[in-house]
Formats: structure tokens, C-alpha cells, sequence
């Protein structure tokens, strides 16, 4: 069955580019990449030609989801379906695909009004190796993907429905969170944990926060004490979570959507049975205040 393959790319608009330039260089250690043909401000973490595109728009929040085919079979694929469905599938203009350095993509809408690219043939550039400003010595990408995205939505049962049944998506486990009455799916896409969480929050944005992941504890630390040094607001103290193992702590972006930056997540394995948990963490992720999203 063809499935999107994973989380590819983030597009965020943002009322202060030299504050995520700062914020994304000095404290998360991505790499600036330049400006693309559209005039986005690229930020690599990995080998491909950038993993995050930003523009300056007021709304500090996503403005577009790339999501991954593996390649133009399964694009073809997933692009029919969305539209057997009745999903208004859009194809990528030539602009469009220059921008964002793929081979081919579709543009649609998710049922809460998630703004959604589907592509392939992301350009890598193996020939300049990523350079983090700060010293990251790698994140955790490949066929895992950029990280994962957490959106707001107002009817989680709608959106599982979509993700699930029309682009591949399968569940992980649920953490139930009481404040909310509520309780949370996670979904993935390929070996990653989740690639993607819902929740009803009580949140004026769409993106509640996106992960990326690292390869050592050192480098979770050292970035957890460099933000707070830096006087960048710290969500979340470092802690462990429940479903995915995660060992992590959350900042304020300058958009105000948090960022999960972590370590060592277990991944989903042949045989993964769906879980239910009671608690987002098993140790630590002390909330600093309110969440911003």
C-alpha cells in the first residue's frame, strides 16, 4: 500500500526572521542555507538541501507541511487517492518545485486547514556536508525524517481518519491527558515513534510544537543549558516520556510554538502493539508555564 514516507520539510511563517536566525543557529544548531528561489530563509539539519523554508508573515506559525512519497510511484499513488476521496489536489507549480528543491510535489489541505505538500526527490548535497554553528555533531533524519509535528485540532477522530486511511498513516499508542479530558493519538509513518500528534487544545495556533532529534544526551544538555544561558524561554525541563522514551526538554520559539529538541527514542518494530498511557512522562518535563501554543 503507498504511504507518505515521512515528515520531509517545515514551512513557517515568522514575524522576526533575526530572531529565528538566532534562535535556530545559536541555540538549536541548524545550519542557515541561504535563500531560496522564493525568497525563504533555508535551514538545513541534515544532508538535504534544506529541511525548513521561513518567510516573514505575521501568523508565527506553519504554513506548509512537506510530507515525503518515497518515490513517483507511490507520489501517484497518494495523489489519486486524495483525490478519489474528494480532497482538491493542486499540482505543484514549476516555482513551486524549484522553491522547494524537489523533483515533483501536489499541494492540498488537511480537514482543519493544514496547509500540505506532498513530494519527492528531495536535492541532497552530500558534497557539502551539514555544518550545525554550534557544533551538533548530527540529528537523527534518514528514512526517520526531519522529526515530528504535534498540530492543534479540533476533531481528532476527523483528522486521524484522514492521515490514516488517506496518506498510510498508523497509530502508535494514546496518552490520555487529563487536564484536557482528552486523550491524544500518535501515528507514524515509517520506524520513527510518531511522525505526527493531534490535540484539542485550547491553542490560538496550528503548530503546537515540531522535534527534532539528536544523536548524543551530550548534545540535548548542552543545548537545554546553552538556551537557558542564552535567556530563551524553557517550556519544559528535560524529562523522559512515556510513549516514545524520549529524553528531551521544550523551548519558546520566537514564534511562540514550542520546540522538542531530544534524545534516544525508542522506534515502532515489526509486531508493535497500539498503547494506552496515563502520563505524558516518566520522569521530569516540568511545565515552566502555560503552553504558548
Amino acid at each position: 500500500m503507498s504511504k507518505v514516507g515521512s515528515l520531509g520539510y517545515l514551512r513557517l511563517g515568522v514575524s522576526s526572521l533575526q530572531a529565528w536566525d538566532e534562535f535556530a543557529g545559536g541555540v538549536l544548531g541548524f545550519e542557515n542555507a541561504g535563500v531560496n528561489s522564493a525568497g525563504e530563509t533555508m535551514l538545513r539539519i541534515d544532508a538535504h538541501r534544506a529541511r525548513f523554508y521561513l518567510h516573514e508573515d505575521p501568523v508565527d506559525d506553519v504554513t506548509g507541511i512537506g510530507w515525503e512519497a518515497r518515490n513517483p510511484i507511490d507520489f501517484a499513488a497518494l495523489v489519486s487517492k486524495l483525490r478519489d476521496a474528494g480532497v482538491k489536489v493542486e499540482q505543484g507549480r514549476a516555482a513551486d518545485i524549484e522553491a522547494r528543491n524537489v523533483l515533483d510535489l501536489a499541494k492540498f489541505t488537511d480537514p482543519h486547514g493544514v496547509a500540505c505538500e506532498l513530494y519527492y526527490g528531495p536535492t541532497q548535497l552530500f558534497e557539502q556536508p551539514f555544518k550545525s554553528p554550534i557544533g551538533v555533531a548530527s540529528f537523527v533524519t534518514g528514512p526517520l525524517g526531519l522529526g515530528h509535528v504535534v498540530l492543534q485540532t479540533d476533531d481528532v477522530k476527523k483528522s486521524v481518519g484522514f492521515y490514516t486511511e488517506l496518506l498510510g498513516f498508523e497509530l502508535s499508542d494514546y496518552i490520555h491527558i487529563g487536564m484536557l479530558q482528552s486523550t491524544l493519538p500518535f501515528l507514524h509513518c515509517n520506524a520513527r515513534h510518531h511522525t505526527l500528534a493531534f490535540g484539542p487544545f485550547p491553542a490560538p495556533k496550528r503548530l503546537l510544537h515540531f522535534m527534532v532529534q539528536v544523536e548524543s544526551m551530550d548534545d540535548v544538555m548542552k543545548t537545554f543549558y546553552s538556551g537557558r544561558k542564552r535567556g530563551v524561554p524553557i517550556a519544559s525541563d528535560v524529562g523522559k516520556h512515556t510513549n516514545d522514551h524520549m529524553v528531551s526538554c521544550y523551548f519558546t520559539s520566537p514564534s511562540g510554538f514550542e520546540v522538542e529538541y531530544g534524545f534516544g527514542a525508542r522506534e515502532i518494530h515489526e509486531g508493535w502493539e497500539v498503547q494506552r498511557h496515563d502520563a505524558p512522562s516518566i520522569w521530569g518535563h516540568h511545565r515552566n508555564f502555560p503552553p504558548q501554543a
